[in-house]
């Protein structure tokens, strides 16, 4: 008797889902057009796939699975929920580029406005900065570390022709000597701003002497002569700390040009 129910129960879902098969005409397209439909249709579907499966039918359970209408419904809801997928994707892409824009312009605006106020500071007030602009790795620079790099060499070539035009000659090395004394000193604004003043002043005074022969002939043998003398008189201390002044430094230097490398004879 209950071998018989069972028939019974398998043969009444059979004719219903030949019957459903049979008379529908809603394909994929249809429930494509009409997503709720497509909704109902997966939720009933769904529904009779666990009472199949509550009940251990495998026969109802593989029927309902292969059923086009419930396939059909099931692509259209899965095709849909991607489509809203994508669109909410899509919208947060943009919602991203946009808050980036705002943030890149946010950017450029506050590092116009730290550049033009960095540029008006004094060296010493410039330079100042520096500490909070040590450590950006690898990451994008502070608008205000931004600025002071891009107008670091402006500034400092403003110091160096403040100070070329304020020292000369042995003046320039005195200033250089007390703002590097030690090797401590070297990084420190103050201390490179004088080498690089004594170098590019030296470098002019050199290229000064190329171009104008006659007045580093004078130069360099008065300095010739005097350490001659000085040698004769033994002086040994004297005539190489005369060497190493800045006129008679940089007179031999600019010698060289003309493959004159010692001061062992006057230049004629």
């Amino acid at each position: 008797m209950k071998e018989f129910t069972m028939g019974l129960k398998v043969i009444a879902l059979s004719i219903t889902l030949f019957g459903l098969a049979a008379c529908s005409d809603h394909d994929e397209a249809y429930y494509k057009s009409n997503i709720e439909d497509a909704e109902a249709k997966v939720e009933d579907c769904e529904a009779e796939l666990k009472e199949a499966f509550s009940e251990q039918d495998k026969e109802a359970f593989k029927a309902i699975a292969d059923d086009p209408e419930c396939k059909a419904a099931d692509k259209a809801v899965k095709a849909y929920k991607r489509e809203l997928r994508n669109i909410e994707l899509e919208k947060q892409r943009k919602e991203r580029e946009e808050q980036k824009k705002q943030d890149e312009l946010k950017y450029q605006q506050e590092y116009s406005e730290q550049k033009s106020r960095l540029s008006e500071l004094s060296f010493e007030e410039f330079v100042a900065i520096k500490a909070e602009c040590r450590f950006s790795g690898f990451r994008k620079p502070k608008p205000l570390c931004k600025a002071y790099k891009e107008l670091k060499d402006t500034k400092y070539q403003q110091k160096v022709d403040a100070l070329m035009e304020q020292y000369q000659d042995e003046a320039l090395v005195e200033y250089k000597n007390s703002h590097c004394k030690s090797y401590s000193d070297s990084n420190k604004p103050q201390c490179e701003v004088a080498k690089l003043a004594l170098e590019q002043y030296t470098d002019s005074r050199i290229e000064y002497y190329v171009e104008h022969k006659d007045e580093l002939i004078t130069v360099f043998n008065d300095c010739q002569s005097s350490h001659k003398k000085l040698r004769k008189e033994n002086r040994w201390d004297d005539a190489n700390a005369l060497l190493k002044t800045y006129r008679c430094k940089t007179a031999g230097e600019a010698a060289k040009k003309f493959k004159v490398y010692s001061f062992s004879k006057p230049i004629k």
